[in-house]
C-alpha cells in the first residue's frame, strides 16, 4: 500500500516569510511576544505561527480513512492517479497549494528586497518613482497577501463569532415576531408538530426568552468552512488590491517593523457606519511588513488622490521613526496572539497592553452584528 506523509505541523504564516525576523541567538530563531503572556521569548521558526493539521478537513477518521486508501488501491491502476487520488483524500491538497504559492512569492519578496538594496548605497531621493515593485510582482503578491489574510486563525475565529453572532440574531428575531412564527408550517414540519407547539407556549408564556439561551458554533463546521471559503475569499479579495496604489516603506529608524500571527493589517482613512474596513472601501488602506526594514503599503487610489495627492506619482516613501511605532502598533492590535521581532525589544506593546488590555484577549469581540431593520420579520 502506497503510504502518503502527512505534513503534522503546518503554518498559517509561512516559514519563509517568518525567517526575515531571525534574532541574534541562531538563523531560525526569532523574538515572539505572547499577549496573552505577557512575556517574550525566542523560538524556533518552525513552532510559531502554526498548528497541528490546520489544513486537513476534520470529519474522516483514520480507520474510515484507511478503508478508502485500501479501495484507492485496488480499484486504480494506473500509480500516477493513484497517487494523485490519495493525496487528494488524505486531505493535504492544502497544504501542498499553499507551499507552491509560497515558493513562488519567496523569489518575488527576495527579488524586491535585493532591487532596493542594490541601491540603498545612493539617497533614496533619486529613485522615488522607480519601480521597485514590478507589475508582475503585484500580480503574484495580491493573491498571495489576500491569501494571507484569510488563512489565518485570526480568519477561524472571525467566521466563529460571525455564525454565533447570527445564529442568536435569528433565534432572537424569533422570539420578537413569535405570532408570525406560528404560522410557519415549513418549520413545523421539520421540528415536528409537538416540539413546535412546545417552543410557541414557552416563548408566549415568558418562560422561554432571548436571555434563557447562548450559541456555540462546533469547532469542526467552522474549519470546514473557513477552508471552503478560504481560497474563493482570497481570490475576490486580490481582484479588489492589484489595482490599488502600491508603496514601498522603507525604515531607516532603529525601531525594526513588528510582523505578527496575523500580517495583513487593514486600516480605514475614512469612517462609514457600516463599511469602512472592508477591502473594497473608500480609504482603505492594507499594510503588509515584509522585513525588520521593509514594509508594503497598498491604498484605495481615490484616498490619494484627494488626501494625498503628491504619493500618487511615488513608489518608495521613507518611514520615520513616529511612523514605524504608529505601523507597529497597528500589528500589535491586528495579533491574534503573538508578536514577532528581530529584537527581543517589546516596551511598546506592554504600553498598548496597559492602556488598552482587550487587546491581549484572544476571545476579544472582532465583529458586532447590527440589528438591521429593528430585528424584524420580512416578508
Amino acid at each position: 500500500m502506497i503510504k502518503i506523509n502527512k505534513v503534522k505541523r503546518q503554518h498559517y504564516v509561512p516559514q519563509f516569510y517568518l525567517k526575515r525576523w531571525v534574532n541574534d541567538i541562531s538563523d531560525t530563531q526569532i523574538w515572539v511576544y505572547d499577549k496573552e503572556r505577557k512575556k517574550s521569548f525566542s523560538n524556533n521558526v518552525q513552532c510559531v505561527a502554526s498548528s497541528n493539521y490546520f489544513y486537513d478537513f476534520p470529519d474522516v477518521s483514520q480507520e474510515q480513512m484507511d478503508q478508502i486508501c485500501e479501495k484507492i488501491e485496488e480499484t486504480i491502476k494506473d500509480e500516477i492517479e493513484k497517487a494523485k487520488a490519495l493525496e487528494y483524500i488524505t486531505g493535504q491538497l492544502y497544504e501542498k497549494s499553499l507551499s507552491e504559492i509560497e515558493a513562488i512569492n519567496s523569489g518575488v519578496i527576495k527579488s524586491i528586497i535585493k532591487r532596493v538594496e542594490d541601491v540603498r548605497a545612493l539617497p533614496l531621493e533619486y529613485f522615488t518613482k522607480h519601480h521597485f515593485i514590478k507589475i508582475e510582482d503585484i500580480v503574484e503578491l495580491s493573491f498571495f497577501i489576500a491569501l494571507q489574510h484569510t488563512r489565518t486563525t485570526e480568519t477561524r475565529i472571525v467566521f466563529e463569532q460571525f455564525t454565533q453572532q447570527f445564529g442568536k440574531h435569528l433565534a432572537d428575531m424569533m422570539i420578537d415576531n413569535i405570532d408570525k412564527v406560528g404560522q410557519d408550517e415549513e418549520l413545523k414540519q421539520k421540528l415536528g408538530e409537538d416540539i413546535f407547539k412546545e417552543y410557541l407556549e414557552s416563548v408566549k408564556s415568558g418562560k422561554f426568552g432571548k436571555s434563557s439561551f447562548s450559541v456555540s458554533v462546533n469547532e469542526k463546521y467552522t474549519k470546514i468552512q473557513h477552508l471552503k471559503m478560504m481560497f474563493d475569499i482570497a481570490k475576490d479579495i486580490e481582484n479588489i488590491i492589484k489595482h490599488y496604489k502600491w508603496i514601498l516603506c522603507i525604515n531607516n529608524s532603529e525601531i525594526p517593523f513588528f510582523t505578527c500571527d496575523n500580517p495583513v493589517v487593514k486600516k480605514s482613512n475614512l469612517t462609514h457606519p457600516f463599511y469602512s474596513n472592508g477591502f473594497n472601501s473608500k480609504g482603505i488602506e492594507i499594510y503588509y511588513p515584509i522585513s525588520p526594514k521593509y514594509s508594503i503599503c497598498i491604498i484605495e487610489q481615490s484616498y490619494l488622490e484627494k488626501k494625498a495627492p503628491s504619493l500618487i506619482d511615488r513608489t518608495i516613501f521613507k518611514f520615520s521613526k513616529e511612523n514605524v511605532i504608529y505601523y507597529n502598533d497597528l500589528i500589535v492590535k491586528n495579533a491574534t496572539s503573538q508578536i514577532y521581532s528581530n529584537k527581543n525589544e517589546f516596551s511598546w506593546v506592554e504600553k498598548r497592553l496597559i492602556d488598552t488590555p482587550s487587546v491581549g484577549d484572544k476571545s476579544r469581540k472582532r465583529i458586532t452584528f447590527r440589528n438591521i431593520g429593528g430585528g424584524r420579520l420580512k416578508n
